[in-house]
Parts: C-alpha cells; sequence; structure tokens
C-alpha cells in the first residue's frame, strides 16, 4: 500500500500549528519522517522564535516526552487484539 499524497497547506498556518504545540509546553523535534534532524536532540529545546526556522517545508514534528514535555507519555500499543 502506497501513501496518500500530502495536502497542500497554508506554510503560515502550519508554523501557527506548531507554536500552538510548543504553546502547550511540548518540546518540539525537527524530524524527516522517525529520524531527527540535529544530533543532540535529546537536549533539543527550540525557542518559540526558533520554531519556525526549524519546521521548514518537508521537516515533520516529532515531540519529547517525558519531563521536557511536562511529563507527557506515549503508549505505543502494538497487538492483534
Amino acid at each position: 500500500m502506497t501513501a496518500a499524497p500530502a495536502l497542500p497547506i497554508n506554510i503560515s498556518a502550519r508554523i501557527e500549528a506548531i507554536l500552538a504545540l510548543h504553546d502547550r509546553g511540548l518540546a518540539l523535534v525537527p524530524a524527516r519522517g522517525k529520524q531527527p534532524v540535529h544530533k543532540g536532540w535529546q537536549n533539543l529545546r527550540l525557542t518559540r522564535a526558533e520554531v519556525a526556522e526549524h519546521f521548514t517545508e518537508g521537516v515533520d514534528v516529532g515531540v519529547l516526552t517525558g519531563e521536557p514535555s511536562g511529563w507527557l507519555v506515549d503508549v505505543d500499543q502494538d497487538c492483534d487484539d
């Protein structure tokens, strides 16, 4: 199965959505697919002013879990049930 083509999105609306995540206290990590863009991504803490320069077109949004994001927890349940 092939992935659906990405829908066009207004770049400023995309940055606004990413800023909303930042404003909720999430520690954001620029990524390409599941791979972080930067070495040392575990320690990356972007300021609001840095968001637009790091999340250019084609860069996905990752989120650090745990303490950097207010103790956010991610549960990945892979089972057939």
